[in-house]
């Protein structure tokens, strides 16, 4: 039988925290070949709310294309109408010039708003046991302190 830990964490099993709006910040990112075809860039968080600090999330992106190494930093190119540049606009103020030229560390120094989500079924739309159950992050913006 699983245990938590007192932050949502259950041993073998994802992160799992009521669904909600957390402050965040931005711990590390990597790049991934999702079914080892979709290239992907994950950014790994952890929540700074009362309660749940530290818990550990995941926002993940589609990327058009993966550029070098494939794993922690690797490079990548963003969609041009996808989430990743979108969020990186609204949250820096900036535009990257290029697609290719998002520099994640930017979001390192700044309070984020994580919208959280439950994944309450599989990717055969089964129906996740409650136990089984876990936390996405599935938007980002700027916190407003």
């Amino acid at each position: 039988m699983a245990t938590a830990d007192g932050n949502g964490l259950i041993e073998g099993l994802r992160p799992f925290i009521p669904p909600g709006a957390y402050q965040m910040r931005l711990i590390d990112w990597k790049t991934v070949m999702y079914n080892g075809r979709q290239p992907k860039v994950v950014l790994q968080l952890a929540v700074c709310s009362n309660g749940y600090m530290g818990t550990p999330l995941e926002r993940w992106y589609n990327a058009t294309r993966l550029i070098g190494k494939v794993g922690r930093h690797g490079g990548f190119a963003a969609p041009g109408s996808g989430d990743l540049l979108f969020e990186y606009v609204d949250i820096t103020g900036n535009s990257p010039r290029r697609s290719d030229r998002i520099n994640l560390s930017h979001l390192g120094d700044r309070l984020l708003l994580g919208h959280v989500e439950t994944v309450v079924k599989n990717q055969r739309q089964r129906v996740r046991p409650i136990d089984l159950r876990y936390s996405v992050v599935r938007r980002l913006e700027k916190a407003t302190v």
